[in-house]
């Protein structure tokens, strides 16, 4: 590629150099040619004016002696009789005399020379014609000497050009190799790619197009190879309590079989959900614009969202579960399975490690809904990074339900954070919505 662009160069300035050129030579020709001529009408003035008509034939012959100038630049002087017969000087022997009504000085090429002619009058009669001639090989030479001068500067100005178009063609090639290789990293796998700028728009915006591919495609990919642990572990606890909830019933009598088969039946409700949201969450956010879990959430649908899912498996585990919806906003813009699912995470969590009653707590937060899920339990010999670490639990387990709704909150464009650590409170927040018309406060429990 770099040679291509040195060798486009290099013929686009010579062709512009022999466009230039040719007609340039051309007019230093025709310059030539009229300085020539003015040349030699001086020198054919400067004689004429040390003629003596009374002596023309003695004061021709001293002038043209003196005349060294005249001699050592190749100019031919020559004076002509009233007869036309030459008289001293270089030239032919006759030569036609020039009338005072003719145009003068006559210009003419004879010979191989360049020829002006001027005529010497006294008291109105033509007594004399001086000539003065020069070969026509001295305007040759001089041309070509000017167009060779011409030819060094093109070999300049091209020389020149091959070492602009080089360092041009390093700086141009340089960006596209590297854009070359951030590509074939891509496909190999490589997503966190960077190409460098080079300061050419054209190429810092291909790279930027690239860098934010690759940051993309790893996205992707890394929410498709954590979906499989992250439907592990949402659907661990479902399966854990139908798996108990069979047991029990078919060891009991018909009684236990009865409450036994409604856990199942809620077990099974809360599976479905749970394979919904995941499929939904599957997809990037932006794909989901228009499903109707991107709707706003109202503050009392939070409230439910808690308390309904979560109640009797609370009621089992004789643990107090209280809701309390504060918030005056319209609710969150954030999806509906994203918030379900972390909610599930921060109750689930708060049910296995944690201790006493749990309270979910809805408010608003200066511009944005906040949930808190707090418990009696403390944090405080965990890093509040290690919470929201794949692997890490308050209490032993897998360690993905933290990890999961952090990421799954941060992707509506909201937080979660460890907001107390004893007794342990966990605050969603999550993007507010605005309306019109906003809810009023219940402040009852949900």
């Amino acid at each position: 590629m770099r040679r291509r662009l040195v060798v486009s160069s290099l013929v686009t300035t010579f062709v512009a150099i022999v466009l230039f050129a040719a007609p340039l030579a051309v007019v230093i020709h025709v310059v030539l040619l009229r300085d020539a001529d003015a040349g030699l009408e001086r020198a054919a003035l400067r004689l004429a004016g040390a003629l003596d008509p009374a002596g023309l034939a003695g004061s021709a012959r001293a002038a043209v002696a003196r005349d060294v100038a005249g001699r050592s630049a190749g100019v031919r002087l020559a004076v002509y009789g009233p007869d036309g017969r030459l008289v001293a000087g270089e030239g032919p022997a006759t030569t036609p005399l020039l009338s005072l009504d003719d145009p003068w000085p006559r210009q003419s090429d004879a010979a191989g020379s360049r020829v002006v002619e001027i005529p010497v009058e006294e008291r109105g009669v033509v007594v004399a014609l001086v000539r003065a001639a020069e070969p026509t090989t001295a305007v040759r030479v001089r041309t070509v000497q000017s167009v060779l001068g011409l030819a060094a500067l093109g070999l300049l100005v091209l020389g020149l050009t091959a070492l602009v178009a080089r360092r041009l063609s390093v700086r141009v090639s340089a960006p596209i190799q590297d854009l070359t290789t951030a590509t074939r990293a891509l496909a190999e796998g490589v997503f966190a790619v960077d190409v460098r700028r080079t300061g050419i728009p054209e190429l810092d915006e291909a790279a930027a197009a690239l860098t934010a591919t690759g940051e993309r495609l790893g996205t992707l990919l890394e929410r498709e190879a954590g979906f499989a642990d992250d439907a592990t572990h949402q659907l661990r606890t479902p399966l854990t309590g139908l798996r108990l909830a069979v047991e029990a019933a078919l060891a009991g009598p018909d009684r236990a079989l009865r409450a036994g088969l409604g856990t199942v039946s809620e077990a099974t409700d809360r599976l479905v959900v749970v394979v919904d949201d995941l499929v939904s969450l599957r997809r990037p956010a932006g794909s989901r614009t228009g499903d109707p879990q991107a709707r706003p959430l109202a503050p009392e649908a939070l409230g439910r969202m808690a308390g309904s899912r979560w109640a009797a498996a609370y009621a089992r585990a004789d643990r107090p579960l209280d809701v309390l919806v504060a918030a005056r906003s319209a609710g969150t813009t954030a999806a509906e399975a994203a918030v379900r699912q972390a909610l599930d995470a921060l109750l689930d969590n708060a049910l296995t490690h944690g201790r006493g009653a749990v309270t979910v707590t809805v408010r608003d937060a200066h511009g944005a809904v906040a949930v808190d899920v707090a418990d009696e339990g403390d944090t405080a010999r965990l890093p509040s990074a290690e919470l929201f670490r794949r692997g890490v639990t308050t209490a032993g387990g897998r360690g993905i339900g933290l990890a999961l709704a952090r990421s799954l909150v941060a992707a509506e464009g909201g937080r979660l954070e460890l907001t107390s650590r004893e007794p342990t409170r966990f605050t969603l927040l999550l993007p507010g919505a605005t309306a019109p018309d906003s809810p009023a406060p219940t402040g009852e429990p949900a």
